[in-house]
């Protein structure tokens, strides 16, 4: 479970996105056909009015499956914009599907490394399983959207500048 000020979210839910985990004051989804459509820059602004340059931000995500006691894993691409030296490693079972979920955290990320990683999935690479946060905000990233969970100020702010780019159907 992560906390997210009073907002709490749970990442290992892999049927459920944490959007649909809080309520509509917490958050704020972007398809990712805005940013192809008005370039990467709206994304850059997005980011600087959640974050601080400064702020330091986490990332968690699907490292891979243990299934039958086969462990296989799965590309991020976050090696390709960052170095990853040292991660830590949670196993979630799934009983249901037979397998042990491997979900891989690291610390001291900065914006320019969400930003990075979304301009890669824009540009096609393939997407994981991933959220980035700090006790402040959760942003979860997917081959289709972006989702912004925060305060209900920040999302109301979000929500009045960004008003013709967010996605409004699911208010």
């Amino acid at each position: 479970m992560i906390k997210i000020q009073d907002i709490e979210v749970d990442f290992t839910n892999i049927d459920i996105t944490p959007y649909f985990q809080v309520k509509a004051e917490n958050r704020i989804r972007f398809g990712l056909e805005v940013f192809e459509n008005h370039g990467t820059r709206l994304l850059q602004d997005i980011l600087n009015d959640v974050f601080l340059d400064s702020s330091s931000v986490s990332a968690s995500f699907i490292t891979g499956y243990i299934n039958k006691n086969k462990r296989s894993s799965l590309k991020t691409g976050l090696g390709e914009i960052v170095k990853i030296s040292n991660w830590k490693e949670s196993l979630i079972e799934d009983p249901i599907n037979e397998r042990t979920i491997i979900f891989g955290t690291i610390n001291n990320l900065q914006p320019k490394h969400i930003f990075a990683y979304t301009k890669m999935i824009i540009q096609g690479h393939p997407q994981s399983y991933i959220i980035f946060y700090n006790d402040n905000v959760l942003i979860y990233v997917s081959s289709d959207v972006v989702d912004i969970i925060t305060d209900k100020n920040l999302i109301t702010s979000l929500k009045s500048k960004y008003n013709k780019y967010y996605v409004q159907g699911f208010e």
